[in-house]
């Protein structure tokens, strides 16, 4: 696939699926992702764990690492929510 996405899937207390969104699409480089939307898929399962799942089609697997690490780490704190990142 030439264009990366990121997809949230939403877990209970138990890591059972409780549903998941395509987040978003871009391009060869990257994609732009809203933390809002990730959050908002959570809160509407009522969801404990969540986990984002998301494609380097550049082959640059460290620069984004960290941003997506950024915000996560600022959601749980926020939400009490436990993000995966895979």
């Amino acid at each position: 696939m030439l264009q990366g996405i990121l997809l949230c899937i939403v877990l209970n207390r138990a890591n059972k699926v409780l549903g998941y969104q395509l987040i978003s699409i871009g391009g060869i480089t990257g994609t732009v992702v809203d933390p809002k939307c990730i959050y908002q898929e959570a809160l509407k399962a009522s969801a404990v764990n969540l986990i984002l799942s998301h494609n380097h089609p550049s082959g640059n697997t460290l620069n984004n690492f960290y941003s997506v690490l950024m915000f996560l780490v600022g959601g749980q704190i926020v939400l009490n929510l436990l993000p995966f990142h895979y």
